[in-house]
């Protein structure tokens, strides 16, 4: 049975709260989201927004991170919710 490592450069601390990701482009969309990792330059979210695409650059407000800019690096359907990585910008 083979491992797969973590490549994550970054310790991540679970983290958890909800959030709201807006998008402006290429489709204005508001997003609720379930925050669950966090690092010092990034974070992952669950979400139900299939049209969450990479490369979109976003907004999040919650109480654990107040207000970021952030870009979506993946997006990822999981069963029966979706996940996004993202890089924060600001």
């Amino acid at each position: 049975m083979s491992t797969v490592s973590d490549r994550r450069a970054e310790r991540r601390r679970t983290i958890q709260g909800e959030g709201i990701i807006t998008v402006a482009e290429p489709l204005p969309l508001i997003i609720r989201c379930r925050l669950l990792d966090t690092s010092g330059h990034g974070f992952r979210a669950s979400h139900d927004c299939a049209e969450l695409l990479a490369g979109s650059q976003v907004q999040l407000e919650s109480a654990s991170t107040g207000k970021v800019t952030a870009r979506v690096i993946w997006t990822a359907i999981m069963g029966d919710h979706i996940e996004s990585g993202f890089y924060i910008l600001s």
